[in-house]
């Protein structure tokens, strides 16, 4: 009879845990268990865009309308003509992914980057360390209070002051925590896109003509004929009185050199030999 209820009623009792676990109420709890996460969101996003000043201007605007804010703000030129911006944005971590969705009509999307670290357990680390050292702190302040002589106040107020001191950098590395989850960071960076440029028409050869050789040369023998001559004339008007100077030095050292020179008696010619004629036989 047991056994018989039990098989009766355990479909019942199961129907009735699957109503309670489908309950609206419940899977807002575990919705909640879900969302309850400290994540620190961040998106790098290349674009190549046709203009860069009006993507840029279009991009505030985006962020703004879904509650960011403009934490950076860039654009430059490069010798090619080409224009580049870069834009940091803050934006509510609830609508990190619309404002990301919306960037992307800016432009052909180049290159994207996600990330995100949940910090959830350090959080609840620095909160714990938080109150220990805050209940501390009562202690310490209690203490004070009762303290007989000034050695021990002088002992427990260093504790307290390093005990507060430890406070606050928990309290501000907390703080840092609790604000980077709640906004998102996305960097957009932002390429002109440059024009086609239109292909330069080859030339239109040109026949064959010896009229138009001999022409050409003649040309490039009157060049070359005009370059000699103000070569010529150039250095001639550069170099030529210091040239003609050197000369009159020359000129004058040759002369005094001759009139140093020891005056040589002249010589004397002996005549000819004459020839003398043998002597006859008588």
């Amino acid at each position: 009879m047991k056994r018989r209820l039990f098989m009766l009623t355990s479909p019942f009792l199961f129907g009735l845990l699957c109503l309670w676990l489908l309950w609206p109420g419940n899977m807002r709890v575990q919705a909640a268990q879900v969302d309850d996460r400290l994540v620190m969101k961040e998106a790098h996003l290349s674009l190549t865009v046709a203009d860069t000043s009006t993507a840029v201007a279009t991009a505030i605007n985006l962020a703004e309308s879904y509650g960011g804010y403009v934490l950076n703000q860039r654009q430059w030129e490069t010798g090619n003509t080409s224009t580049y911006g870069e834009l940091t944005f803050g934006v509510p971590a609830d609508q990190f992914e619309a404002l990301l969705n919306a960037l992307r009509t800016l432009g052909m999307v180049e290159d994207e980057q996600l990330s995100g670290v949940d910090v959830l357990a350090t959080a609840v680390d620095l909160q714990s360390r938080l109150d220990n050292l805050t209940i501390n702190q009562t202690r310490l302040r209690t203490l004070l209070d009762h303290t007989r002589n000034t050695t021990e106040t002088l002992e427990v107020h260093q504790q307290l002051l390093r005990v507060e001191n430890e406070i606050n950098d928990l309290q501000g590395e907390l703080n840092f925590y609790n604000g980077r989850s709640a906004a998102a960071l996305i960097t957009l960076n932002l390429t002109a896109l440059l024009p086609t440029p239109t292909p330069t028409p080859l030339p239109t050869p040109q026949s064959w003509s010896a009229a138009n050789t001999a022409k050409l040369a003649s040309v490039r023998a009157q060049e070359n004929a005009q370059a000699v001559a103000n070569f010529a004339i150039y250095r001639g008007i550069i170099w030529g009185p210091w040239l003609i100077f050197l000369g009159l030095i020359g000129l004058g050292v040759a002369r005094l050199r001759r009139r140093a020179a020891p005056i040589q008696p002249p010589r004397r010619t002996l005549p000819p030999p004459q020839a003398t004629s043998p002597p006859k036989d008588e």
